[in-house]
C-alpha cells in the first residue's frame, strides 16, 4: 500500500506541481501560428500511436514530441502539455486501453512501475524546456549588452545596423540621416570631470530619443558623437527635425553641482532615395554625406546645421 501510495503521490507531483508554477494568466499564453502547431499535433499522433502499437515501451512514445514542444514553446506551455500527456497515459494504463503487456487488473508493483516511468519521462521535457529558456534569457542579455549602448540606453554603432534591417522598415522610401557632435565636449570633460561629461551624454541622448521618437532610430557612434536614421517623406522633414533637435540642445540648459552649462550640437544631415533591400548600403552613403555637413557646420563656427541639396551645401 504505501509502494501505491508513493507512486501515485509522486507521479501527480511531478505532473501538476510545474504547471502550477508557471501557471499563466488566460490571455497571456502565446498564440500560435499553424505551422508552429506540429510539435502538438506530433504529441498527438505518438500517443495515438502508443495506444495502437502498446507493449511496455509505448509509454515512452511521446518523450521526442514532448522534447520538441519544450525546445519550440515556453516553459508554461510545455509543462501544461506534459502534465496532460502524463495523465492521460496514466488514466489509459490504468483502464488497460494502452496494453503493456502485463496481467490485468494491475498488481501494486506493477501499477507502480508504470506511475514512475510516465513522472520519469516527463521530467525530461521540464527539465529541456527550462535549459532552453535560460539560454534564451542570456541570448538576449548578450544581444541588448551587444546592440545597445550602456550609458545613453540608444543603440550602438552595430546595433544600429541590425535596427536598419527591421520589417518594420521595409516601406522606407525615402531616408534622412543625421550625424550629430556635442560642440566643446572636450572642455567638458576637461573642466568638469568624466562624470560631468557622462551625464552630459545621457542627457543628450534622452533629448535625441524623446524628439525622434519612434519615427526613427538613434545610435551612439562613439564618444560624443550620435547618427540619427529617420525614414521621411522628403528632405525638408529630416532638416526640420535635426533643427528641432539642435535648438532643443541650445534651449535647455545643464545643471551639474549646481553650476549651469549650456550646450550646443553641431548637425549634419544627408537625405535621398531609400529602399529596405537596399537600406545599409543607402545608409552608408547618406553617411558620408552628413559627415561632409558636419564637417561644414563645425568649421563655420559650430551649433548648426548643414545640409546638401542639388549638389550645393546649404545651412
Amino acid at each position: 500500500m504505501l509502494a501505491d501510495w508513493f507512486s501515485e503521490q509522486f507521479s501527480t507531483g511531478v505532473l501538476i506541481v510545474p504547471c502550477m508554477l508557471t501557471l499563466a494568466i488566460p490571455g497571456v499564453l502565446p498564440r500560435f501560428k499553424a505551422e508552429q502547431m506540429m510539435p502538438a499535433i506530433a504529441l498527438i499522433v505518438s500517443v495515438i500511436a502508443s495506444v495502437v502499437i502498446g507493449g511496455a515501451g509505448s509509454l515512452a512514445f511521446p518523450l521526442p514530441a514532448l522534447i520538441w514542444c519544450a525546445v519550440r514553446y515556453t516553459p508554461q506551455v510545455t509543462c501544461l502539455l506534459t502534465f496532460v500527456t502524463g495523465a492521460v497515459e496514466i488514466v489509459l494504463v490504468a483502464n488497460s486501453v494502452i496494453d503493456i503487456s502485463v496481467s490485468s487488473p494491475f498488481s501494486i508493483p506493477e501499477m507502480f512501475s508504470a506511475r514512475l516511468g510516465i513522472a520519469t519521462m516527463a521530467i525530461c521535457p521540464i527539465m529541456v524546456s527550462f535549459s532552453v529558456a535560460a539560454i534564451n534569457s542570456l541570448m538576449k542579455q548578450v544581444a541588448l549588452r551587444a546592440d545597445f549602448d550602456f550609458l545613453t540606453q540608444v543603440y550602438s554603432r552595430s546595433g544600429l545596423y541590425e535596427a536598419l534591417k527591421s520589417p518594420s522598415l521595409k516601406q522606407t522610401q525615402h531616408l534622412t540621416v543625421m550625424l550629430l557632435d556635442i560642440d566643446y565636449f572636450k572642455s567638458i570633460n576637461d573642466n568638469y570631470g568624466h562624470e560631468c561629461g557622462d551625464k552630459v551624454l545621457s542627457v543628450f541622448a534622452r533629448h535625441i530619443q524623446k524628439i525622434v521618437g519612434d519615427k526613427g532610430l538613434v545610435a551612439r557612434m562613439g564618444g560624443e558623437e550620435f547618427a540619427v536614421a529617420v525614414p521621411s517623406v522628403n528632405p525638408v522633414d529630416g532638416l526640420l527635425m535635426a533643427e528641432k533637435i539642435r535648438k532643443g540642445v541650445e534651449l535647455q540648459p545643464f545643471t551639474w553641482q549646481q553650476k549651469t552649462l549650456y550646450l550646443t550640437v553641431s548637425i549634419g544631415v544627408g537625405s535621398g532615395r531609400a529602399s529596405y533591400r537596399t537600406l545599409t548600403d543607402d545608409f552608408n552613403k547618406l553617411m558620408v554625406e552628413a559627415d561632409t555637413c558636419l564637417y561644414r557646420s563645425k568649421k563655420d563656427g559650430r551649433n548648426r546645421t548643414s545640409t546638401m541639396r542639388y549638389g550645393e551645401e546649404v545651412v
